[in-house]
């Protein structure tokens, strides 16, 4: 899974957050910021359901 394909879906899902993907020494990281807890508990979950759903598929 590269930093884009992450981007694209948070991206797909209302959550917006920072890709560099010109910027050669970060080029594969993703800033994300998040402010109440709760919200941070969303993203984990939306990510944790991305992974695993790519892990299923083999990719």
């Amino acid at each position: 899974m590269s930093a884009g394909e992450l981007f694209s879906h948070l991206q797909s899902q209302n959550i917006y957050v920072r890709y560099f993907p010109k910027a050669e020494r970060i080029k594969d990281y993703l800033r994300i910021s998040v402010g109440q807890p709760q919200e941070m508990e969303q993203v984990l979950a939306i990510i944790r359901a991305f992974i695993k759903e790519r892990k299923e598929a083999g990719r």
